[in-house]
């Protein structure tokens, strides 16, 4: 049998185990399948209909957990003496940590990522693989800039009216004034830094008007 165990880095997080004396069985902070709340006025956004108490680890209900992103899913096994780690999911802890890791310790990762298809929707090897996990109560798509394109166009626009742009690095400001709302994750282009802001600005584009 397996048995799957969060590592949580808040310390307010570790304070609540250390005080329950016990293994602490807990979900999620979330609805299923939406995006994972980064504060803990998201978690009341989520399920403030439910009776249930929150823990604020922040000086209010707007402040910001420290990686913004999923949690890296890992598995461990043993053989004999060597120890073998699988990386199941990516998240908050890069594959680099995990490489460094092992060679300290003399253990083996490997990578067994799986994500659920419309055909398999059983087949993932963690939780959040799902084809909509994470996601926005609203249409979204991966889009580029051509650079070419005409940039007044009529039709883009009228188009773009209606869209909220969520960009990295300066990508798409060229549709910034087009856009019904933009907000760049990083305009330096800093990956750890748009992490932190990514679920809460999805969020924070499911309640622009």
């Amino acid at each position: 049998s397996t048995v799957g165990v969060r590592c949580p880095s808040h310390e307010l997080a570790r304070r609540l185990i250390d005080a329950a004396g016990v293994p602490v069985a807990a979900p999620s902070a979330n609805k299923f399948g939406h995006v994972s709340p980064t504060t803990a006025a998201h978690v009341l956004d989520d399920l403030g209909g439910e009776d249930i108490s929150i823990l604020d680890g922040g000086a209010s209900g707007s402040a910001q957990c420290e990686h913004g992103i999923e949690s890296t899913v890992v598995g461990l096994r043993t053989e004999g003496t060597t120890c073998h780690l699988t990386l199941y999911r990516r998240g908050a802890l890069p594959r680099a940590s995990l490489e460094e890791i092992c060679s300290q310790v003399g253990a083996r990762l490997n990578t067994a990522e799986t994500y659920a298809s419309e055909s398999k929707p059983d087949a993932s090897g963690s939780p959040g693989q799902l084809l909509t996990h994470y996601a926005p109560r609203l249409p979204a798509a991966l889009c580029t800039v051509v650079a070419d394109a005409a940039a007044d166009d009529a039709k883009s626009d009228s188009y773009l009216a209606n869209c909220v742009v969520v960009d990295f690095g300066g990508r798409l400001k060229t549709l910034e004034k087009a856009a019904r709302a933009y907000r760049d994750l990083s305009a330096a282009g800093d990956a750890k830094v748009a992490a932190n802001a990514l679920f809460d600005t999805l969020r924070w584009a499911e309640g622009v008007p």
